[in-house]
């Protein structure tokens, strides 16, 4: 149970670390409710591959968006916690 906790926390941790940036929070609303290529969101916010790679590796890691091949969509916990975040707008 003790485990359970921890892992819990550091999720929590690694959501605040992936929101920290507002380039991270634009990427989520790039990706908005739509499967989007990871090409598109670049050029959306004018991000190189490397860049973006990076962003998204820790957005991923958060449990925030989910790949399909050369695709990102947020995930449902991703949706849900934006929806309840106070101040959140959604821009698409």
């Amino acid at each position: 149970m003790e485990q359970r906790c921890i892992e819990q926390g550091d999720l929590h941790r690694q959501e605040l670390v992936a929101l920290e940036l507002d380039i991270r929070r634009e990427i989520l609303d790039s990706i908005g409710f739509e499967l989007r290529r990871m090409r598109e969101i670049g050029e959306e916010l004018g991000l190189n591959d490397k860049e973006l790679v990076d962003h998204l590796s820790l957005l991923k890691k958060a449990l925030l968006v989910e790949q399909e091949g050369d695709s990102y969509s947020l995930t449902p916990k991703c949706l849900a916690y934006l929806d309840e975040a106070k101040g959140y707008e959604w821009r698409r």
